[in-house]
């Protein structure tokens, strides 16, 4: 794009701004053939240089303006408008034009109350996610929100009925990442998201008392599900992209919120409970691995060299650091006496960290626990 012909159009546009003032809504300049009138410079101009904000002069504001008008012109012209590089820099300029609503101290102050409030508490939810880029065309955006809006459906006891299924079909077909792999000669995407709808009704009826983690693993673009089935444990303020945080702090345990939009794409959240905050612990801790795929015998005697080495600690037959240095598997933290960075909930496995919370004084030591 050449920035220095844009710039030449700018200025020789600004002038005309102050010349046209005698009718109602003059023309202040055209793009491409294309019309700009007062009106709506003006009411750019007024929204973004509120009262909370110092004063953009109309001169400076003009070439921003003229300018941003001019590279939308020229990458349309060129068909630029769809490149990265266009996107990139088209952005640029919408953040600019959104800055003064950012930097707005009343705003601020209200989220700063907001997150206060929330941080006295934590909360444990769930997520399916269908995953959908923030600069995915319309149709795939569609797509994804239709698929997140019939699993949710499902949640709540309406089925998807053959139309929806068909119309969902379609709009599958059309999609630009599934087309891309239907000229490979590669349908497993197709099938499977097509199948997360068209298996719903069987997938809650096998799901058991928990229809979330029941149908999660079968529906979720989120790789964590075969390991956690889309429970995502305690998490506080902060933890959570805003949107996320936000759908989970105002849904009441036991419920689903609305379909919720973040950068990774659309989320269905479940909220399961809230309890106030239990603040932030540092622990050390002794570790006796077990393996991933571990037989019944391998957690056997797993579990028996730790309750050897926790009856030594407790009969003072040997203090905790001298165990961290002769036993721990946990590599990282046995050259700092076995000790943890700082944490607060939902940093690691939920048994651990209630062991932890429990323990009342310095120098307590919890029996083993299983993660």
């Amino acid at each position: 794009m050449n920035m220095k012909n844009a710039s030449v159009y700018a200025w020789c546009l600004i002038p005309i701004i102050h010349i046209a003032q005698n009718n109602n809504d003059p023309i202040i300049m055209k793009v491409g053939g294309k019309p700009i009138y007062k009106s709506e410079f003006e009411y750019l101009y007024h929204k973004n240089n509120n009262k909370t904000v110092d004063k953009k002069s109309v001169e400076d504001y003009a070439q921003m303006f003229a300018l941003y008008k001019m590279k939308v012109f020229e990458a349309e012209a060129h068909g630029l408008d769809t490149t990265p590089q266009f996107l990139n820099e088209f952005n640029n300029y919408k953040k600019q034009l959104a800055a003064p609503y950012l930097n707005d101290k009343n705003t601020g102050d209200k989220i700063l109350e907001e997150a206060y409030d929330r941080l006295k508490y934590e909360v444990k939810a769930g997520h399916i996610l269908i995953r959908c880029k923030e600069d995915d065309l319309p149709k795939d955006t569609l797509e994804a929100w239709t698929r997140a809006h019939l699993i949710r459906n499902a949640l709540l006891g309406k089925l998807p009925t053959p139309k929806e299924i068909a119309e969902y079909d379609k709009l599958l077909r059309n999609s630009t990442y599934i087309q891309s792999d239907f000229k490979k000669k590669d349908s497993a995407a197709y099938k499977a998201k097509l199948n997360s709808v068209k298996n719903l009704a069987q997938y809650i009826k096998e799901a058991g008392n928990d229809k979330f983690t029941g149908i999660a693993p079968k529906t979720s673009d989120d790789p964590s599900v075969i390991d956690n089935k889309g429970i995502l444990g305690w998490f506080s303020a902060f933890d959570m992209v805003y949107p996320f945080e936000t759908a989970a702090y105002t849904t009441q345990p036991g419920e689903i919120a609305p379909l919720t939009r973040t950068k990774y794409g659309y989320h269905i959240v479940k909220v399961y409970d809230k309890r106030p905050s239990r603040g932030e612990i540092q622990v050390a801790h002794v570790m006796v691995k077990f393996p991933k795929d571990a037989t019944p015998q391998d957690k056997e005697n797993a579990y028996k060299k730790i309750m050897e080495i926790y009856e030594k600690i407790k009969k003072n037959e040997m203090d905790f650091d001298a165990a961290v240095k002769t036993y721990s598997d946990d590599e990282q933290s046995k050259s700092r006496r076995g000790l943890l960075p700082p944490f607060k909930s939902g940093r690691y496995p939920e048994s651990f960290e209630n062991a932890a919370f429990a323990l009342q004084k310095d120098g307590d030591i919890s029996e083993p626990v299983e993660t």
